[in-house]
């Protein structure tokens, strides 16, 4: 990250930093904050860009919720086979609540993405693999089902 930064300090005038900086805005968005399953940009994506010289200014993590709850909600109405938006964040609502469901004053306060470490990550996503009704299973069986019933319509188009 920060090679990427002194190469922004190299550019040579303002007007090539605010190129950059769109074409990284779009990258992150489209692969990592609001990421999505299709090629096309969606308003929410471009919204963030106009303006360059703001980007400190946006309330990011709203952003990126907003943008998850809009597709979660889109995901139950239409009955899409999949999510768009930031699968971490998704996966951090997920493992958290799992884990204090039972007791929610022991949640953390804060953000989440700072209780959650990379080893409680591990472990939590190991555990999960091992759950008959968990989130990674579920996945799992979703593919197989998948699988099979492509492999069935290509028998049958034999």
């Amino acid at each position: 990250m920060t090679e990427m930064v002194q190469r922004t300090k190299e550019l040579d005038d303002e007007e090539s930093r605010k190129k950059f900086k769109r074409a990284f805005l779009l990258y992150i968005q489209k692969s990592f904050l609001c990421a999505t399953t299709c090629s096309k940009l969606f308003p929410s994506h471009t919204t963030t860009i106009f303006d360059v010289s703001r980007t400190s200014e946006i309330n990011w993590a709203a952003h990126v919720h907003n943008f998850l709850l809009d597709n979660i909600s889109k995901f139950r109405e239409r009955n899409k086979q999949s999510i768009d938006g930031c699968r971490y964040m998704l996966v951090l609502i997920y493992f958290n609540f799992r884990q204090y469901v039972v007791n929610l004053k022991s949640a953390p306060e804060g953000p989440w993405v700072i209780h959650w470490t990379k080893e409680m990550l591990i472990e939590k996503i190991h555990e999960e693999s091992k759950l008959k009704a968990g989130l990674i299973l579920q996945g799992n069986r979703k593919r197989r089902m998948l699988k099979r019933t492509r492999m069935k319509r290509n028998d049958i188009n034999k």
